[in-house]
């Protein structure tokens, strides 16, 4: 249905990934409360992230944010990590410094 490419695959990425979760990639499209739509290579999906993913995120800046790539477990169905990010669009929080 789509091409990474279609997504916005960058090379960028490539050195993150090993073969078989290539082929479990999917690119964030909607963040929600705990659950987040995204696409991928055969369409769109809905995942939540693993215990273990969950349990290693400190601040907000660290979840998955529209625009992300992240490797999804077999089934598609949750996030396993985020790639890192290679630009970052930050807004500030009305009524928080800086």
């Amino acid at each position: 249905m789509y091409t990474l490419e279609q997504l916005g695959w960058h090379t960028f990425f490539e050195d993150t990934l090993t073969e078989q979760e290539r082929s479990r990639l999917a690119r964030i499209t909607v963040t929600g409360q705990n659950t987040y739509q995204a696409l991928t290579l055969e369409g769109k999906i809905n995942l939540k992230l693993t215990g273990s993913f969950s349990r290693t995120i400190t601040t907000k800046f660290e979840l998955p944010a529209v625009g992300d790539w992240v490797v999804t477990d077999e089934t598609k169905q949750v996030i396993h990590r985020r790639l890192p990010r290679q630009t970052n669009f930050v807004r500030n929080i009305p009524g928080e410094k800086d």
